[in-house]
This record gives structure tokens, sequence and C-alpha cells, in this order.
């Protein structure tokens, strides 16, 4: 068997991070898992760049099609954004199919290595249009596609709101094979886009994709989600209701992210030794949909608390409560660094509106920092409320404040949460466990198919 993982990067971004991790995983427990990228960014050799076809005539395309996309970008909505909106074109179009399956002479025949017989998608945004590569892509090899968010099924967003307010016009009755351009439209009057147009930039997105997912058996395409929450928005979707859906959760090395000393971790990192720290990370400390406003309200709710300490992890300078003390780390992609930052917060805060299952969470698990979020998307697949962390209703500023307030003023109840978190890692998120369960899956799919 040889599986071939196909991601936008490597490394830049947390669905990438993931890929990596299972492509790691699988080959540590045997199976020859090579990874395709637009964008490389470790040393890996088992990891090769998409090489566009380089020919007169493809240039040509690529540079007029990158014009016509740039020019027809979507006109976001005027409130704060909730989360980025793409598309389901690229100025590639179906180029990638020939990095996948190289013809002789191709650029990218050089490094290619063995024919795949199962292809396992994950964030592929900017790689190809659904319309010509899917459906070309299932006939020449069962397909697996990992998803990080809901953008794949959508008209567009990656996700359709917060989980008090969700939009909710992707779901409907699946449509059937081979219906390319019948049943009832979705999406459309997008709430994250300008305007309030029925047939907008959303609903063409969704009738493209209609017409990409009708033309692909069922027996060729199976979906793998990290939560349960997101396997049940799968089966919801009028796109893809009909694919079979598994739940696999993310894995982890859980050599490198373990717990380790508190205080030399603050010192480290320049954490007062007695604080009672609360750490915060996001790729940007400003995306919306990682509610880090609900976290700062809290935040005020907690002045009372003596020793109060933030620490930040991410792109951005985020507004604080006045005279509250914080460290602000920055962008920080080593591992070992999040790993003591992990352990040298008392607790983990995650005010997420929607996520799917955050790697964030597990790594803290894992160096035995409990956690308090809310309960949306996966965040409740890890953090069990009195056994890893505790949870607050979505949105619900004092319950999150008095969650945060009764760990960190619970030294006995920090400690026994913290135990089980690595306990739980131990279990159930191991990166063989998950590339076991992704060997297994491509041999199924690859039975499935034949």
């Amino acid at each position: 068997m040889n599986p071939l993982l196909v991601s936008t990067s490597d490394q830049a971004g947390g669905a990438a991070r993931s890929a990596w991790r299972l492509h790691r995983g699988l080959r540590a427990v045997g199976c020859p898992s090579r990874m395709l990228t637009l964008n490389k960014v470790s040393a890996d050799p088992d990891v090769r760049a998409f090489v566009p076809p380089r020919s007169l005539p493809t240039r040509v395309r690529r540079k007029l099609r990158r014009r016509t996309l740039l020019r027809t970008r979507p006109a976001l909505a005027e409130t704060p954004v909730f989360e980025i909106f793409g598309t389901d074109l690229s100025e590639h179009g179906a180029d990638l199919l020939d990095a996948v399956f190289p013809s002789p002479g191709s650029p990218n025949e050089r490094h290619a290595g063995p024919t795949p017989d199962v292809v396992n998608l994950h964030w592929v945004a900017r790689m190809f249009d659904d319309r010509t590569f899917l459906p070309a892509l299932a006939a020449r090899a069962p397909v697996v596609w990992t998803l990080h968010d809901m953008q794949p099924f959508t008209g567009g967003c990656h996700y359709d709101g917060p989980a008090m307010a969700p939009c909710g016009r992707f779901a409907g009755p699946p449509i059937e094979y081979g219906n390319t351009t019948g049943g009832e439209p979705k999406c459309g009057r997008c709430p994250q886009l300008a305007g309030d147009a029925e047939d907008d930039l959303s609903r063409r997105i969704w009738k493209r994709r209609q017409e990409a997912f009708g033309r692909i058996p069922t027996d060729r395409l199976t979906f793998v989600t990290p939560s349960r929450w997101l396997g049940a928005e799968v089966s919801r979707s009028a796109l893809c209701g009909r694919f079979p859906v598994e739940v696999i959760p993310y894995g982890l090395d859980l050599d490198l992210y373990r717990p380790h000393d508190r205080s030399f971790a603050r010192e480290v990192l320049g954490v007062p030794p007695n604080a009672k720290t609360i750490l915060f990370l996001s790729d940007s400390v400003g995306n919306v949909r990682k509610g880090f406003e609900y976290l700062r309200s809290a935040l005020e709710r907690l002045r009372g608390l003596s020793d109060l300490y933030l620490v930040t992890v991410g792109r951005g300078a985020p507004e604080l409560p006045d005279g509250l003390p914080h460290v602000a780390l920055g962008s920080v992609s080593d591992d070992r660094i999040l790993a003591l930052a992990y352990a040298a917060a008392d607790l983990f805060a995650i005010p997420s509106l929607a996520d799917n299952l955050p790697n964030t969470v597990l790594e803290a698990m894992a160096c035995g920092t409990p956690s308090v979020g809310f309960a949306a998307g996966g965040i409740p697949d890890m953090i069990r409320p009195g056994e890893t962390g505790l949870l607050a209703p979505t949105g619900d500023v004092p319950a999150f404040a008095d969650a945060l307030a009764a760990l960190l003023s619970d030294d006995a109840l920090r400690t026994r949460l913290g135990k089980n978190c690595r306990r739980v890692a131990e279990a159930e998120y191991a990166l063989a466990r998950q590339g076991h369960d992704y060997q297994a899956l491509f041999e199924r799919t690859l039975g499935r198919a034949a």
C-alpha cells in the first residue's frame, strides 16, 4: 500500500501540522506514507512540493486565472469577519492531477515515487478546481479526505458561524450519485458575504460542488473527521452526506509534548513563580472565532483574584483589562517551546465559538495542563468536565469566568485533572494509534474500491 497525503502545506498552520504529524505517524508504524504540498516548509525527504507545468500555454493560463481570481475575490460582510472564506477554484485548475500521477517527462516525475493506490486529501485550499480535479482523481484512485473544517462541503465558509447561531444552509437531503444539476439548491444569502442576494457567490460555489461530488461514486470517496461534531456536520451535508464518514482523532508525539517542571518552564519564559497563570494560544489572537474577546471579558470578572497572570501565544497584541500582568510570546512554531508554555500554565483557556478538534487542547492535555473552554464543536471530545477540565456554554462569559476561577483556586483539583489529562492523552491520542487507525482505514477503502 502506498498512500499519498496532499496538503497545502506540511507545517504552516494547524491543519498542515496535523497532516504532517499523521504522515510521520504512518511511517512510524511501517506504512510508507509520502506527502505532496503546495508550500513545503519542512526538510522531510518524503515530502515533495507540487511543481506546476512550465510550458508557455500553461503559464499564460495560470496568470490569467490568477488575475480573474483576484478580481473576483469575495466581498465580505462589514461585521467582524468570523473566519476566512474560500472558493472551489484555483489558478492551477486540474494541474495537480499530474503531480499525483505524473506523466512521462513531466517536472513532477523525478521525485514522485511509487504510484499512490490511495490519496488522502487534507486542507487543500488553492490547490485545484473541485469540478475538474476531484472526479478525475477519484476515477484514478480511492480518495480519503480528512476534513479540518467545514469548507469542502459548504458554499465557501470554513465554519458556518458561532455554535450559538450557526447558519446551517449547507444542510439538507444528500444529492444522489449522478445528480449534477438537480436537487434543491443550498447555501446562498451567506451571512459572511456582503449583500443579501440568494444567488450569491456561496450559491454558485455550492452548485459547482454539486456537479463535482455528483460525479463521484460512494465507494471512491471516504471522509474522515477528527471530531464527532464535524462527522455529524458532514452527515447533514447536502453535498457529502451520502459518502462514508469515519471519526479518527488527531495524534500527538507524546515524547515531545509531555509534562515539564513548572518552575523551570516559568523561569525560561519569564513567568512569575507564584502566579495563577492562564495560557491562551491561537495563530492570530485577533481571530474572532477563537474568542479572545470572551476571555478578556471573563478576566475583567476575575479582578479580585490575586496573582492572576496571562500568557498569550500568537500574532497580534491583545487588548487586556487594565493592570493585568501579561507576557506575549508572539508566534511560536517550535514544539519544545510550546510544550514549555503549556507546562508553565496552571490552565489552558480556549473560548472558541466554533472549532473542530483543536490541537492546542491535545497539546495541553499531553503536557498535563487542564483546560477551560466553551462547549463548541469538538472541544467536548477532549475537555471532559471534572476529568480533564471544565466547560461553559458557548458564549456564556459569567459561566466561563466561574470555571476559570474554580480551577485556579483549587490546587488539588488542578493536580488531579492534570494527571487525568496525561492519562487520557496516552490512552487515546498517541500518534501510533492514529497511524494504525489510518492504515486500517486505507486498507478498508482499497477493499471497497476493488
